[in-house]
């Protein structure tokens, strides 16, 4: 069967976006059609955030917000469609080279739904660092080490940075987020049972911070940040409240040996190094603890 302009607008016309999306990627794609390509590309990005966010707010969700940004996707596809697509353009609905119109397309082709401009695949990892004068001594700097190591042992470590902050105080943490905007924050350090993180006051000495506020504050990074590690103790809960705002966080169900929390760390940016995704990486980091210590191997939690 071919595909035409008038088929893919009736697809549009019953409310099918998706195939309405994949036929016009596909008919442009054949008839090198740049400038089409690309908006239909950039229409595919805020499709699939509109698809993940529903699926990540649930069914008791008011989804106002997504409605309106594929209503906005509706009109955009439909300007295309009428001023782009030439009327004797067709693509066979069979042919091998084709995007299929299926559901799983977002994790098949995933590098459709990145903007075509931005040719940015660099990591930055922040590493963050807090052990106040009134907690015990944890071995911060063997810890950076090992994840340097990792990194630098890398196929990937031209595309990876590594920065990172020692005594960390409420403004250092700010500054940081606003100078290196990264892709990955690693805390490393003590937690509360109440599941608050120790940074350091003005004298060195532990300043609680509040999981919900630490949530928030995450939430104006969104725009790049797409994990944040919490190798601390207690720190399940501050997970679940930074989640709200970014795609993957990694806590702490309760406290967890200094050397375990070592040896996750290790393995996790062995497999960030070779660009694994973060639930990749959470399972390499577990089983690397599993290896010596099953018990210990229960205590990290991947929030998403």
């Amino acid at each position: 069967m071919l595909i035409s302009k008038n088929t893919i607008r009736l697809s549009l016309t019953s409310g099918n976006i998706l195939a309405t999306l994949v036929n016009l990627l596909n008919i442009s794609k054949k008839h090198d059609d740049n400038y089409t390509y690309k908006k239909v590309l950039l229409s595919f990005n805020t499709y699939a955030e509109c698809v993940e966010s529903i699926k990540i707010k649930g069914k008791n969700t008011n989804f106002q917000e997504e409605i309106n940004l594929i209503s906005r996707i509706t009109v955009e596809v439909k300007d295309l469609l009428d001023q782009h697509i030439k009327d004797d353009w067709t693509v066979s609905d069979d042919d091998p080279q084709n995007f299929k119109e299926t559901d799983d397309i977002f994790s098949q082709y995933p590098n459709l739904f990145k903007n075509p401009e931005d040719n940015d695949t660099s990591v930055t990892i922040l590493f963050l660092a807090a052990n106040p004068k009134d907690t015990n001594h944890l071995r911060l700097s063997v810890e950076l080490s090992k994840i340097d190591n990792a990194i630098q042992i890398s196929e990937f470590r031209d595309k990876i940075n590594l920065e990172t902050r020692w005594a960390l105080k409420k403004s250092d943490l700010r500054r940081a987020m606003l100078k290196y905007n990264p892709t990955i924050v690693h805390f490393s350090g003590h937690g509360s049972s109440k599941g608050e993180i120790l940074l350091e006051d003005k004298d060195g000495y532990s300043d609680l911070i509040d999981p919900v506020a630490l949530g928030s504050f995450f939430e104006d990074f969104n725009d790049k940040l797409k994990c944040v590690v919490l190798n601390a103790c207690y720190s399940e809960i501050q997970a679940k409240e930074i989640q709200k705002y970014i795609p993957y966080v990694i806590g702490m169900k309760e406290e967890i040996p200094d050397e375990s929390a070592i040896e996750f760390s290790e393995a996790f940016y062995d497999a960030i190094g070779a660009m694994k995704k973060v639930p990749k990486a959470f399972q390499i980091g577990i089983k690397a603890i599993g290896l010596t210590d099953g018990e210990d191997a229960k205590i990290p939690v991947l929030v998403k």
